[in-house]
């Protein structure tokens, strides 16, 4: 069998439908580390936002209220914290914070321990319910080498991460201005007084040593059901622009960017809460450092690069993010979307991107890096394109619109747009391509009405710059073999004679008449040409003529599972086969009786179909929409 979809490598397995095909590939390897950092100096990442990362004691995935054996780290280390002894294990607590379960320790008796590490800095997202000594992680490579919290009175009451009362606490004497070599919600400072806070805290140098969450030195371990929601630590230092692109991923995923400053720092703020918000990616320029380029192997799909001369975005300070909202990495053929021509490819996953400061008119890069996203590569002579829509991230409603990029290069694993930033809004973006067509041709929209008994009229408008090329009016009596009829210059006259010309060709407004349609169903599309010479096609627009001695008619349109077949006045057998909008034979079916005939059309993707009937010296092909 002829491989099918020539435009991906290497596919395991494909599940063909028509009107939308979603490839199903292998699972692969783990391509995400936390905001796009990569895991070169990660030691240890623990997040409760993956619930399959936390095991009972029979190792399975803990369900809400099971005692926690074993925490899975997702660094690539395999610094797991496990507690094995029963009774001292913390409990697994879901819908915690912004839907997401946490880690509870119920008593300064519970807590879990891993192997040993070289720990520099600490990245955690938890809350404070009791007061006292709150160890968060100690790694005692040294007595009481602890990040802790020192809470005075109710969780309202004024609390603070403490200096003391030894050497040995993890950021003493570690000072910057005055200030601790601390973070809490974004700001540097030893003190705060909010319980559920974002922190990150550097020791002066790595602790060669294993580590525990919680301990029970002096009694000073979490308790009163302290949440643990997210633990990363780094064997250095990161910039002060990895910290705050850190500190916004966390941000991000757990609801917290309310309680990030509003001035003088970055913040970036989904849709919602808790939509757009997973597994955030970014690059930027803090001022006094930067982070050029999200690294390979960690961005789930997209990751951004940047120059930092004059002519790029991060030539001044500022930054680029992005997130997504967990869809599959599907990749889905032939969607119905505007803006997008038949036979494309889209990704199924979607990115709300946000630019905050930096050269509005300079370059940055958008990296769709295929490995990362399913384990595939690209095909070079496909046709790419970056897809936008300011409101909807399925680009099934709102605007869509074709981005225009510097440059679009294909390398390796990724395909790179090089685009101006006034060119990139806020808004939800994905990768569109099409072993046909460049997408180049903004058509507006295209419509095909009556304009006489016997005499079709199509319309058509293309955004600007479609100023030279040509387009090619074709007509079908099957919706799949098309004759062209007439040609319209782009901004000039129709080619042949006697039919209409542009109406108003400088506002990108084109009309053609078709004086002799067929008797029946014809089908009407636009072939575009650009000045390059690429090729796209329009949507397929219907219309019928004349009454023919036998008319076949299908019902309800759109349908959702079942197509019933009108035909009165044809008897005998007939050929009944589903067919794609590529012309791929989906399914065939012999009838008896061709009048009351029901197909079964629920197992479908939504999209475009056609309906193909012979036998009995006759043909017919009709359109159907499956909803």
């Amino acid at each position: 069998m002829a491989n099918l979809y020539p435009f991906f490598r290497p596919l395991v397995k494909a599940c063909l439908c028509s009107g939308a095909v979603f490839l199903t590939l292998s699972t692969h390897a783990q391509s995400y580390y936390p905001a796009g950092l990569g895991n070169g100096t990660l030691q240890l990442w623990l997040t409760a936002a993956d619930p399959t990362t936390l095991l009972n004691a029979g190792g399975t995935p803990a369900a809400n209220g099971d005692f926690i054996a074993t925490w899975k780290d997702k660094s690539g280390r395999g610094a797991d914290a496990t507690q094995s002894t029963g009774g001292i294990q913390p409990v697994y607590w879901t819908n915690q914070l912004n839907g997401f379960g946490a880690l509870i320790f119920t008593s300064n008796t519970q807590y879990l321990t891993g192997p040993k590490g070289a720990y520099q800095t600490i990245v955690s997202t938890r809350a404070i319910n009791g007061f006292g000594y709150n160890y968060l992680f100690s790694s005692p490579a040294l007595t009481d080498f602890s990040v802790r919290l020192n809470q005075n009175g109710s969780p309202t009451a004024n609390s603070w991460y403490t200096m003391g009362p030894n050497s040995q606490d993890w950021c003493w004497n570690n000072y910057v201005g005055g200030l601790a070599a601390m973070w809490i919600n974004g700001k540097q400072t030893t003190s705060f007084n909010t319980t559920t806070h974002i922190l990150v805290d550097e020791a002066q140098g790595p602790t060669n040593a294993t580590y525990s969450i919680s301990n029970t030195f002096s009694n000073r371990g979490m308790q009163y059901n302290d949440p643990v929601y997210e633990l990363i630590a780094y064997n250095g230092t990161p910039n002060n622009t990895q910290r705050v692109l850190l500190e916004n991923y966390q941000a991000s995923e757990w609801g917290l960017t309310g309680y990030l400053p509003s001035s003088g720092y970055t913040i970036f703020t989904p849709p919602t809460s808790s939509t757009y918000n997973r597994n955030l990616v970014g690059i930027g320029d803090s001022g006094s450092d930067n982070f050029l380029a999200d690294v390979a192997g960690s961005t789930d799909g997209l990751g951004f690069s940047s120059g930092s001369t004059a002519s790029d975005f991060l030539g001044w300070a500022g930054y680029a993010m992005a997130a997504h909202n967990a869809q599959t990495n599907k990749v889905n053929y032939n969607p119905i979307l505007n803006k997008v021509p038949a036979g494309s490819y889209v990704w199924n996953r979607s990115w709300y991107v946000q630019l905050s400061g930096g050269n509005s008119a300079g370059n940055i890069t958008l990296n769709f890096n295929f490995s990362d996203y399913n384990g595939t590569s690209p095909n070079p002579v496909n046709n790419f394109a970056l897809l936008y829509n300011p409101s909807d991230g399925t680009f099934a409603s709102g605007t869509n619109t074709l981005v225009s990029t510097v440059t679009t290069t294909v390398s390796g694993s990724s395909v790179s747009f090089v685009v101006n930033a006034a060119n990139l809004a806020n808004g939800y973006y994905t990768i569109v391509y099409n072993p046909i067509s460049v997408l180049a041709v903004t058509l507006d929209n295209f419509s095909v009405t009556k304009l006489s008994p016997d005499a079709a009229l199509a319309k058509w408008t293309v955004g600007p710059g479609f100023d030279r090329g040509y387009f090619t009016l074709q007509r079908s009596t099957d919706g799949l073999q098309f004759t062209s009829i007439g040609t319209v210059d782009a901004a000039a006259a129709a080619k042949t004679a006697g039919e209409a010309a542009a109406d108003n060709a400088a506002a990108g407004n084109y009309s053609y008449t078709d004086n002799s349609p067929s008797p029946g169903i014809n089908y009407y599309r636009l072939a575009m040409v650009n000045a390059a010479g690429v090729l796209s096609y329009s949507p397929t627009g219907i219309l019928t003529f004349g009454e023919p001695s036998h008319m076949v008619t299908l019902y309800p349109i759109p349908t959702k599972d079942i197509l019933h077949i009108s035909a009165p006045g044809i008897s005998g057998a007939r050929n009944i086969d589903l067919v794609s909008v590529i012309g791929q034979v989906l399914e065939s079916y012999s009838v008896s009786t061709l009048d009351g005939t029901n197909l079964s059309v629920s197992r479908l993707p939504a999209g475009s179909y056609f309906v193909r009937i012979r036998g009995g010296g006759q043909s017919f092909v009709l359109p159907f929409l499956k909803r």
